[in-house]
Parts: structure tokens; sequence; C-alpha cells
């Protein structure tokens, strides 16, 4: 699940490399709070994609799930931010099944 400082555009493009992505508009939250989209992730078995490190704090505070990939990349164009996930995906993947609760991509 991306949430809304990511755009949605950016759902369809990684639907290949991530099938049953969705974004927070999709799922009729937007405008929800931090914590609202923790517990909707974590109840639908999402990995959260942010670039706002107050899900990184969540995760400390809560822990998984849900897992999240923190987005720290600045301001970017989307070509940009995908090609950055193409090229990370094995590291992200890997992390993400090793147990790690937060993968930045940087």
């Amino acid at each position: 699940m991306t949430d809304e400082n990511l755009s949605s555009r950016l759902v369809a493009a990684v639907g290949d490399i991530y099938a049953g992505s969705a974004h927070v508009a999709d799922l009729g939250l937007l405008g929800a709070t931090d914590r609202d989209l923790w517990a909707q992730a974590s109840a639908a078995g999402f990995v959260l994609v942010t670039k706002d490190e107050d899900f990184h704090r969540l995760s400390v505070l809560l822990g998984p799930p849900p897992k999240v990939i923190w987005v720290r990349l600045g301001n970017c164009r989307k070509q940009a931010l995908l090609a950055a996930v193409e090229r990370l995906w094995p590291k992200i993947e890997t992390c993400l099944k090793a147990g790690d609760r937060v993968v930045e991509l940087r």
C-alpha cells in the first residue's frame, strides 16, 4: 500500500513487480491518520510504501506487521523512483523475507 505522499500512478507502474498493490485512495483511506493506515495495512497484509518518517517511528513503537519500505530519495520524478525500485527490488525482497521491519530505499 502506498500512502498519500506517493502518486497513485506509482501503484499501476509497480503492479507487475508487486501484484496486489494499492494506493490509499484506492482503499478509501485518503485523509486517514497514520495509525489508521498502519492498522489497515497490517490487517490486509500490505507492506507500506512511504516517504513519511512517521511510519518508521511506528515500526519502532509497534513493530510489524506491516513492514515498511521507506522511500528516502528526496523529490524525484516517478521514473527515477521506479528505476530505483526496479534496481533495488532483489535487495528489498530479501530484506522483507529476512524479517526486516523497515527497508530504506535510497
